[in-house]
C-alpha cells in the first residue's frame, strides 16, 4: 500500500562512499516513517488523510533499491514480522517489483509502492525489529538493522517539524499569503540532527499539479551545524489563486553500510511534515475557507529518497 514518501540519500551520499555514474547499484534504504500535517502555527497532526487503494496510511514502511540494469532484488524479514502469513500476497515471497513512476524498484506486490497503515503498532507487527537482508542478484547482500520501533521513534527524533512562518495568515488549516509580499518559512531545530550514523534535513515547496519550486536538504556529515532550514520566498514568485504543498521531513540514519561496492545501504527513521499554502492577493479575506477539505493533496510522492 502506498506511503507518503521516501528520502533524498543517494545523490547527496554517493561521495561519501565513492559511487560512481557506472554503479548499477545506487542505493539500498529499509525504514520507517511518520507523516504529519500543520494546521496553524503551533498544532502538528498525524495526516488524517483517510486510507485508498494506493494510500495506506500516515505510518509507513520501506524497502527500495535504486539502480539500472538490476533484477529483481529480494527482501528476508526479521523472524518477528508477521506480513509474510499476514498478507502472502503483498509480500511476494519477499520480491520487491520494479516501479517505473519512482524508477526504483520497491515492496509490497502488486503496485510496488512500498507500505502504509494507520497506526505506528500495525508497522511495527507487520515489519518487526531486527536486521533485513536486502539481495540484489549478481551484486550480493547487505544487512541493515531496524533495531527502534516506529512507536518509539519519538527516542530518536523527538520532535517532526514544525514551521514558523511570516508574510501571511493561517486559517482552518491553510496558510494564505498574498503573492506581492515575501514569505519567510523556517522549520524548528532537529534536536538529535548528529546522533546515530547520520542526519538528514529535506524541505521542499512544490507546486500542487505543477513544478517544484525549491528543494533543499542538509546532512550531518557535510553540515554539521545546520539542524534546521530557513527559506523565503521572494515577492512575485508565487502565483495568485495557485495552492502549494511546503515540506520537511527529519530523518535519523541508524546503520550505513557499503557491502555492496559502489552503493549507499542505509537503513532510517524519519518524521515529516507538511502545510498548504495558498497564493491570494488579500489573505485576511479567506478565515472562511475550509482548508483541511485538501489536506488529501500532501499525500504526494517526493522526487528523492526512496
Amino acid at each position: 500500500m502506498k506511503i507518503l514518501r521516501g528520502l533524498g540519500f543517494v545523490s547527496a551520499w554517493a561521495l561519501l562512499i565513492g559511487t560512481t555514474a557506472f554503479a548499477q547499484v545506487e542505493g539500498v534504504f529499509i525504514g520507517k516513517s511518520e507523516s504529519n500535517v500543520q494546521t496553524d502555527a503551533t498544532t502538528v497532526i498525524v495526516n488524517p488523510t483517510p486510507p485508498s487503494a494506493f494510500y495506506g496510511g500516515a505510518y509507513g514502511f520501506t524497502v527500495s533499491v535504486e539502480g539500472t540494469g538490476l533484477s529483481a532484488p529480494t527482501v528476508t524479514l526479521p523472524g518477528n514480522a508477521t506480513i509474510p502469513t499476514a498478507d502472502a500476497t503483498s509480500h511476494n515471497s519477499g520480491e520487491l517489483g520494479f516501479n517505473p513512476q519512482d524508477n526504483e524498484w520497491a515492496y509490497g506486490s502488486p503496485n510496488f509502492n512500498n507500505w502504509g497503515a494507520q497506526s505506528a503498532a500495525e508497522i511495527d507487527t507487520l515489519f518487526g525489529t531486527g536486521t533485513y537482508t536486502v539481495t540484489v542478484p549478481v551484486y550480493g547482500a547487505v544487512d541493515l538493522a531496524l533495531n527502534t520501533s516506529l512507536a518509539d521513534i519519538a527516542t530518536i527524533i523527538s520532535s517532526a517539524p514544525l514551521f514558523t512562518l511570516s508574510g501571511g495568515t493561517w486559517s482552518n488549516g491553510t496558510y494564505y499569503v498574498d503573492p506581492s509580499q515575501s514569505v519567510t518559512i523556517t522549520t524548528n531545530t532537529f534536536a538529535e540532527y548528529g546522533d546515530n550514523a547520520a542526519g538528514h534535513i529535506d524541505f521542499s515547496v512544490q507546486t500542487n499539479g505543477g513544478p517544484q519550486l525549491y528543494q533543499g536538504e542538509y546532512f550531518s556529515t557535510d553540515n554539521p551545524t545546520d539542524n534546521f532550514i530557513t527559506y523565503t520566498i521572494d515577492p512575485g514568485t508565487l502565483i495568485s489563486g495557485q495552492t502549494y504543498t511546503v515540506y520537511a521531513a527529519f530523518a535519523s540514519i541508524l546503520e550505513l553500510d557499503n557491502a555492496i561496492a559502489d552503493a549507499l545501504s542505509a537503513s532510517f527513521l524519519e518524521r515529516s511534515t507538511a502545510f498548504l499554502l495558498q497564493a491570494v492577493p488579500e489573505p485576511s479575506t479567506y478565515a472562511a475557507l475550509t482548508g483541511l477539505a485538501v489536506l488529501a493533496v500532501v499525500v504526494w510522492r517526493k522526487r528523492r529518497f526512496v
